[in-house]
Parts: structure tokens; C-alpha cells; sequence
């Protein structure tokens, strides 16, 4: 009897705090702007010039020190202080990185079933190459830890001036010996279409490889670079942050490499960065992770053969959309390998996110006006959830289907390029930020009462620049106390009643007492309107012998002013049922909670600039359905005459 092995490897780096490695690469700020007076002061001190973020700042790299080491150069820092040119110097610390994969050796599976009608949905890849679209001129930067350039399944796509070796400094991406994951990465959207290995979803596209994961890690003026190369449509990052255990994610020199990306790549259109979700399974939360509950990434989860979620998939609310990947058995991905190989075996969320960059390069090749906004909006309303299982689904105000395991669902090519091509840009986006809510509720030890919370209201910045009427993001900054920071939980609960999990339990992190403060993100409440009383819970239900304290929280709303997807306009009925109202509270004809219901409605059919609804105060802090009402009525829109106003009015 032959036994088969199956041998699982996790590529897992953790992030150690305790020792830390210091690199010979800093960043420099210098008195001057001008580059050459810059460089002569590098070269004064001993160092080699890497690149330039900005005016008067820098990355260079110490030449008599070494690559890594335990000690930090205090006297190189001290003597560029010493010159009055220098502003301030940071020598770079090496992070230690996660490369989001897990490999099953299974030499058994040899067939592309994500792509070749052997599963129902398929993407909708074969349809989208049928209509000529392949993502040809469309540039995917691969960014892990090197590309094999010279395999005969990539080296047709690939282009040497797109790509760069951040962690070595030089212009050969190429792997270190024993480094797979970015090859494997490569080839799923960026095989060629030539009879060997696989063939990629864009396969027409071109690879831009980007070497930024080495032995030690990578370092913040790394990660900066790769994310701002110019010339890249779409980055793909199946790397991250320590999974379980950690609340962890980009500086904000890293976040400012982003957002810059969003803001001026493709000239001006935005670059599409799209993120691995992560493969700490159920016991994990990929909105611990910065890298993926960022406003501007693309968080992609993974869709095994069954059409659920694989045993790695972390449930998330910042999760945007699925792709196909293996799911531990033998139905896994086909990919390039080191070695001009091939393997049958690529699996995890590394797997799936290089899919999706395949996904939407061909919307690219569609559409090439598309921003990176508007993509976000395609993926929503062109992604499916029908056919997924066990992704805890539920469907928010606004009508969308959304799931804290899938996102808005399995990316489909075919109908996410049909939309694309007759797309109408989204208008500007806008931010809506609350002021910080004190709540200092304490759950205590042993008390069958494992709930605490606090409401804020909001008019959704009403009649202001930052007006928001159909929501994106929603972001929760929290500050809250711990005995056990892996037991506690949050939900967020929005004006409609959708109940969002911004955190769930984590039993692997076992950081005891002490203070969070993160931001979490949610993508749940996508087009509903955000007028009302929003509530923040803190759970310990499943923990009774712990202590949690709700200190203080925040919220910040992203959206526009208008639905690009749902047509059905204000009507002009909307005025006299806003007369009716009046007079029915005037002449006491409506109970209290009836004109509660009757505001809610006419919010929802947007007459938001003639109704103005706040919430009684409540000293518990718990949500309280009655209202006073100071309503105006000002005629119809272009009325601009003084209203009466109705004062309290309770029913």
C-alpha cells in the first residue's frame, strides 16, 4: 500500500519587539532641497543614496555597517546630527513580515478547476479572455519576497523597468535561495499563455516584480518604495502582519506610501493595491491587521471548491470581496515555481489575492479611466454571494449582501468588466468625522451583565462640504481597558439596525491588562444612509472572569452624496408628505412612536435637508427609539423663505 504524505507548510514570520535588528538604511532629512548638495552631505558621512521620498528627505544606506544587527549606530546618528545641514536622521528597524500562504505538497491536482468551468460559479475568467479581454498593458506588480524573472512561464511578461529590488537596492527582483512565494504569487495573474505550467488570469499583462521581503524582513523605507513605484496599475500583496496575536500595521510613513499611491498614481486615477485578508483562520481577525482595514487596499478573503470558507479564513469586516483558493485538500491552485518548475499546490489568501489582481486588470483593460474608488464601487456591485455557504451573510439597510467571510462576495470577471465598460465615475468622496465619545463603562468580573456600550449620533454632516448620504467606509477609532485583550469583542450597530462585527474573540492573544487603541474598519454598511444613533457594543460574553472598560470612541464616515448605482431619485411627493408630517405632529394626530417610523422613512426617501431629527440624551448610554423633533419645512427645494419651527414636540 502506497501512503501519501501530505506536508503543510505555513509561511509564518512573526514580528519579534523584544530584540529588535537594526538595519544600515535611514532616513534622512536634510536643511536643503537640492539633491546634489544632499548627496555630497551622504557622502561626507559614509553613506550610499538609495532614493528620494520627498524634498530634503531621503533614504541612504551606511556603508561600513552592517546589514542587520542588534545594536543601533548611535554614533552615526550622532555625529549627522552634529551637522547643521542634517534636520533629523531614523536609522530603519527590519520588520519581520507574514507571507500569507499555506503549500500542500499534492502532486495529484492538475487541473485549473477555478478557471475551467469545473465549478459553478468560475469567475467568469473564460468569458472576460472570450471578449478579448487578457490585461493586456495593464501593469501588476507582484510585491513578496523576489520573482524568478528567468521562468519560462513569466519571463514573456515580465518588464525590468517596472521592477526593483528594494530589500538588496538594485534592479534584479530575483529571489534568495529558498524563497518561493513571490513566484508562485506571479504566476497565477501573469503566466503566459504558451502550453507550459499554467495559465495566468491576465495573461496578457505585464509583471512588475518587486523584491521587498529578504532574510530579515523588510524595513518602513522599503515597504515606502515598493508601494510607490511608478508606472504599476495594480500592486499585489500577499504579505502582512503576525497573525492571531498582534494588533499591527504600517507607520505612517508606510500609510502615507499608500494613500500617495491613491492619490497620484496612474496620474491622478489612483493605483489599485490589493491585500491578502490573512490565514489565521476563525481564531484570528484581519481587522487587526492596518495593512488590510485601510480605506484604500482591497481586502481579499479566499472561496475553496465548496464554495466556503477554507479553515484558514479569518472572519472580517473590512473584507471587500473573494477569490478562489485551496482549501487544505487536494483542490488547490497552479502556479510557477522556483527551479522553472510548476506546482498543483498553492493555497491561502496568497493565492487568492493574486487572483483578484488578475480579476481586475482585465476591468483595467476595460476601462482604463477607472479610479481606484470607482473599482471598489465595481467590486460591490458586481461580486456574488448566491451560491457561497457558511460565510455569515447578512443584508445590510441599503439592500447589499455582505458577508464577514466573503465580503460582497466571489469576484466575477464577466459582469464586473460588462459594468466597468459603461461606468460613470463616482463623485468625490467625502469624510464625515465625529467628535470622540467618552463612555467609561466598566464590565466587571462575574457579572452575568458581559455588554456595555455607547451611542453617538449624527446628521451625517448635514448641509456641509463633508456631507455624507450613502455610506463607504466607516471607521471606529476605540479606546478601551483589558484583562485579557484576546477575549474582548466589538460590534458596531448603525442608524438601520445592521450589526457589523468589528472584532471577534482571539484566543490566541494573550496580552493581559492593559490599554487598546485602534481603528477598526467596516465595509458593511455600504450605500446606507448614516443619519442617526450609531452604537458601539463591548462584548465579554464568552469570558466571564474578565474585566473590559469602554473608555472613549470615534467615528469617521466615508461617502458622497449620491448612489451611482441606485437610480430612483427624490420625488417631488417627498414635500407634501413632509407637510403631512408636520401637521400631523402639530395637530397631535401621530403617536410618538409612528413619527419616529415617519422621520426614519422620509430620511430614507431623502428629505434630509427639510427634516432635522436628534436624539434625546439618555444617561445610560443605550439607544432610546424616541426623538424630539425640531423639524423645518421650507416648500420645496428652491424655496429658500424662513420656515416656522416646531419646538419639542413629543406626541
Amino acid at each position: 500500500m502506497r501512503i501519501q504524505t501530505f506536508i503543510v507548510v505555513v509561511a509564518l514570520v512573526v514580528k519579534v519587539r523584544s530584540v529588535r535588528e537594526f538595519s544600515n538604511e535611514w532616513l534622512i532629512e536634510t536643511k536643503t532641497t537640492d539633491d546634489d548638495e544632499s548627496k555630497k552631505i551622504f557622502e561626507r558621512h559614509g553613506f550610499r543614496y538609495i532614493n528620494k521620498i520627498e524634498d530634503g528627505l531621503y533614504v541612504v544606506r551606511h556603508k561600513s555597517s552592517p546589514s542587520s544587527s542588534r545594536s543601533r549606530a548611535d554614533v552615526v546618528r550622532k555625529r549627522l546630527l552634529t551637522d547643521k545641514s542634517v534636520r533629523t536622521a531614523e536609522q530603519q528597524v527590519w520588520n519581520k513580515r507574514v507571507l500569507k500562504s499555506i503549500i500542500i505538497n499534492d502532486a495529484m491536482w492538475n487541473d485549473m478547476w477555478y478557471i475551467n468551468g469545473k465549478t459553478n460559479p468560475d469567475m467568469g475568467v473564460q468569458k472576460a479572455w472570450e471578449k478579448g479581454y487578457t490585461g493586456k498593458g495593464i501593469n501588476i506588480a507582484i510585491v513578496d519576497d523576489g520573482v524568478e524573472i528567468d521562468h519560462p512561464d513569466l519571463k514573456t511578461n515580465y518588464k525590468p523597468h517596472l521592477s526593483r529590488d528594494m530589500y538588496d537596492g538594485d534592479g534584479n527582483p530575483s529571489p534568495s535561495p529558498g524563497a518561493e512565494h513571490g513566484t508562485q504569487c506571479a504566476g497565477i495573474p501573469l503566466a503566459a499563455k504558451n502550453n507550459m505550467c499554467n495559465v495566468g488570469v491576465a495573461y496578457n499583462g505585464n509583471l512588475a516584480a518587486v523584491r521587498l521581503i529578504g532574510p530579515a524582513g523588510s524595513t518602513n523605507t522599503m515597504e515606502y518604495g515598493a508601494l510607490v513605484l511608478p508606472g504599476i496599475d495594480i500592486f499585489s500583496n500577499s504579505w502582512g502582519t503576525q497573525e492571531k496575536k498582534t494588533f499591527e500595521g504600517p507607520d505612517n510613513l508606510v500609510k502615507s506610501a499608500i494613500k500617495k499611491g491613491v492619490q497620484q498614481g496612474r496620474n491622478g486615477l489612483g493605483s489599485i493595491y490589493v491585500w491578502a485578508a490573512g490565514n489565521g483562520g476563525v481564531e484570528d481577525n484581519c481587522n487587526c491587521d492596518g495593512f488590510v482595514n485601510n480605506i484604500y487596499t482591497v481586502g481579499i478573503s479566499s472561496v475553496t471548491i465548496k464554495h466556503q470558507p477554507p479553515t484558514y479564513a479569518e472572519p472580517c469586516s473590512a473584507i471587500m470581496a473573494s477569490a478562489y483558493s485551496g482549501g487544505g485538500g487536494t483542490s488547490n491552485i497552479c502556479t510557477t515555481f522556483p527551479g522553472n518548475k510548476c506546482v498543483t499546490s498553492f493555497s491561502g489568501t496568497s493565492a487568492a489575492t493574486p487572483m483578484a489582481a488578475g480579476i481586475l486588470a482585465l476591468a483595467l483593460q476595460a476601462n482604463p479611466s477607472l479610479t481606484w474608488r470607482d473599482m471598489q464601487h465595481l467590486i460591490v456591485n458586481t461580486s456574488d454571494l448566491s451560491s457561497l455557504q457558511y460565510g455569515t451573510t447578512k443584508t445590510n439597510a441599503a439592500g447589499r449582501n455582505v458577508s464577514d467571510y466573503f465580503g460582497f462576495g466571489l469576484l466575477q470577471a464577466d459582469r464586473l468588466i460588462e459594468t466597468a465598460k459603461v461606468w460613470n465615475t463616482v463623485k468625490s468622496q467625502h469624510l464625515c468625522q465625529l467628535s470622540t465619545n467618552t463612555v467609561n463603562s466598566i464590565i466587571n468580573k462575574g457579572k452575568s451583565f458581559r455588554i456595555v456600550s455607547g451611542t453617538q449620533y449624527t446628521d451625517g454632516c448635514n448641509d456641509t462640504k463633508s456631507e455624507v448620504k450613502f455610506l463607504e467606509h466607516v471607521q471606529v477609532k476605540i479606546k478601551y481597558k483589558y484583562s485579557l485583550r484576546g477575549a474582548c469583542i466589538f460590534y458596531l450597530i448603525s442608524p438601520s439596525g445592521t450589526k457589523s462585527t468589528l472584532l471577534t474573540r482571539r484566543p490566541e492573544d494573550k496580552t493581559a491588562t492593559g490599554t487598546q487603541v485602534w481603528t477598526f474598519t467596516s465595509v458593511q454598511f455600504w450605500d446606507e444612509d448614516p443619519i442617526g444613533n450609531w452604537t458601539l457594543q463591548m462584548s465579554l460574553e464568552m469570558d466571564y472572569q474578565e474585566v473590559g472598560e469602554l473608555v472613549e470612541w470615534s467615528l469617521t464616515l466615508y461617502g458622497t452624496t449620491d448612489n451611482e448605482i441606485v437610480t430612483d431619485k427624490p420625488k417631488p411627493a417627498c414635500d407634501n408628505l413632509c407637510k403631512i408630517l408636520i401637521g400631523s405632529i402639530i395637530s397631535g394626530t401621530v403617536a410618538s412612536t409612528g413619527t419616529a417610523v415617519l422621520i426614519q422613512c422620509l430620511y430614507r426617501h431623502k428629505c434630509r435637508k427639510r427634516l432635522a431629527v436628534k436624539p434625546q440624551p439618555q444617561g445610560n448610554g443605550h439607544d432610546n427609539p424616541a426623538y424630539n423633533c425640531n423639524t423645518r419645512y421650507t416648500g420645496s427645494d428652491e424655496d429658500t423663505s424662513q420656515p416656522p419651527t416646531i419646538n419639542e414636540q413629543k406626541g
